[in-house]
């Protein structure tokens, strides 16, 4: 491992760039003491001085200039890491990808989906549409997460659930022989 402590370049190169232990120590959330210990710890594993203190003032020495350089770059790419993994976290974000027919895809799933992203905004959601057994077979191949069809063909890989029943109304004329029926089955 390391000879050196990482922790110990960036007080050192806050300490530098402050001009002051203590402000470094603030600036890092440590205690002054903690502050030239690690400054301290640094000088001893270089085996020479790198700062010079007089009269408030704090000044590289040859050593510490050398050191101090290689301190800014950990510094910076430390910095370069620390967006790229807050970038990464804004990246990832959980997908569902639901698949439906094109009439549902019109009638319920606005409605449906609109619900779904108030309770849960950080999801992305994709919605597929195609034909009952379209969809089914995009669930199957693992393109979708969820499909919503009638009349599903099921495949005993696949689980479904029911959710709504559909009212299908039979509509006539005034004048039309069916107009004195209140029900119709599907023999009629």
């Amino acid at each position: 491992m390391y000879s050196y402590s990482l922790n110990s370049l960036i007080v050192f190169y806050e300490v530098v760039q402050l001009k002051s232990f203590s402000k470094a120590a603030e600036v890092l959330c440590l205690t002054q003491p903690g502050v030239s210990n690690h400054i301290a710890q640094l000088e001893v594993q270089a085996g020479r001085p790198l700062l010079k203190r007089e009269k408030g003032t704090i000044e590289l020495t040859p050593e510490g200039k050398a050191i101090f350089k290689y301190a800014e770059k950990i510094v910076r790419i430390a910095g370069d890491l620390e967006k790229r993994i807050k970038s990464l976290h804004e990246e990832v974000k959980p997908h569902l990808n639901v698949g439906t027919t094109p009439t549902y895809s019109k009638a319920i799933m606005p409605e449906l989906l609109g619900s779904f992203q108030k309770a849960f905004p950080q999801v992305m959601i994709k919605l597929d549409t195609g034909s009952s057994e379209e969809m089914e077979k995009t669930l199957l191949s693992g393109h979708n997460d969820i499909v919503i069809v009638a009349n599903p063909t099921l495949s005993k890989k696949l689980h479904a659930i029911p959710f709504l029943k559909e009212e299908l109304v039979l509509i006539t004329p005034k004048d039309h022989l069916l107009k004195e029926r209140v029900y119709l089955t599907s023999r009629d």
